[in-house]
C-alpha cells in the first residue's frame, strides 16, 4: 500500500536529518519550525487574531480562532507539545484552526514560557494565568464563560492536566459560600493516552460520558466533583479532576 503523499513528504523531509536530541536548542527549534511548510492547508474558520496579555513572567501571547456561526462558543484553552522546549503558537497554528473548525469552539492557544531558557514552574504558571485570563474574558472572546475546557497534544496535554488540577484544588482554601456548583453542575475528565489530556465544564447532570473504543471508561480517569470550584477570580467555574 503506497504511504499517503503528505506523510511521504514528511518522511522524505526527515532523511538524514539528526536526532532531535542530538542539535542545540535553537537548531532543534528550527527544524520543527520548518516542518509548516509541509502541513496540509487547514480548515476554514471564520477569524484568528492575537492578544498579548500581562503575566508575572512578561508579555504572554494568546492567539484565537473563532470558528463559523452564531456564538457564544464554547472555549478551548489549548496548549502545544513537544517536550516543553520545542514549537510555537505557528508550528501548532494548523492544528488550532482544525480544532476550531471540527469542534465549533474558540480555541485559545496559548504561548507559554519554554525551557531551558524558563525553568519550572514558568510555563505551567502561564499556562494557569492564561486559562484564568480566558475564563474571566470569554464574552469578548465570543465565548460561553460556563463550557470552557483545557486541552494539549503531547506536552501540552500535561500541562492540560495540572492546570485542570490546580483549578480544581485552588478552592480547597475558599468559603464553601463562594462555591456556585452542586455536584451534580461540573466534571472533569483527563484522558489517560499519550496525545490529547483535556478538562471540561458539564451543566448538565445527565450529560453524556466521554468513551473510547476500549473499556467502558472509554480510556478516562473520571469521577464527578467533590466539591465545586472555580478560578481564583470571579468567573467561570470547573470541578475536581483526575485521579
Amino acid at each position: 500500500m503506497p504511504v499517503d503523499p503528505q506523510i511521504q513528504a514528511l518522511l522524505d523531509k526527515g532523511t538524514g536529518v539528526p536526532a532531535t536530541h542530538t542539535l542545540p536548542v535553537d537548531v532543534a527549534r528550527a527544524q520543527y519550525e520548518a516542518r509548516i511548510a509541509l502541513m496540509a492547508p487547514a480548515a476554514d474558520i471564520a477569524s484568528v487574531r492575537e492578544r498579548t496579555i500581562d503575566a508575572a513572567g512578561g508579555p504572554l501571547r494568546i492567539r484565537i480562532y473563532t470558528p463559523h456561526g452564531t456564538g457564544p462558543f464554547p472555549l478551548l484553552v489549548f496548549f502545544h507539545g513537544s517536550g516543553f522546549v520545542l514549537c510555537s503558537l505557528d508550528t501548532h497554528d494548523g492544528m488550532c484552526r482544525n480544532l476550531c473548525a471540527g469542534s465549533a469552539c474558540v480555541v485559545a492557544s496559548v504561548d507559554y514560557r519554554l525551557a531551558p531558557e524558563h525553568k519550572f514552574p514558568a510555563g505551567p504558571e502561564d499556562c494557569l494565568h492564561a486559562t484564568r485570563w480566558a475564563g474571566m474574558h470569554a464574552v469578548e472572546l465570543g465565548a460561553d464563560r460556563t463550557r470552557i475546557a483545557v486541552a494539549g497534544d503531547s506536552a501540552g496535554g500535561n500541562m492540560a492536566a495540572v492546570t485542570a488540577i490546580r483549578v480544581r484544588d485552588d478552592c480547597s482554601a475558599r468559603p464553601r459560600e463562594l462555591r456556585g456548583l452542586r455536584e451534580s453542575d461540573c466534571d472533569i475528565a483527563v484522558h489517560s493516552g499519550r496525545h490529547v489530556h483535556g478538562a471540561v465544564r458539564r451543566d448538565e447532570p445527565d450529560a453524556p460520558r466521554l468513551r473510547g473504543d476500549g473499556d467502558e471508561s472509554g480510556g478516562l480517569h473520571h469521577r464527578s466533583a467533590r466539591e465545586p470550584c472555580h478560578l481564583s477570580h470571579p468567573g467561570p467555574r470547573f470541578g475536581s479532576t483526575a485521579r
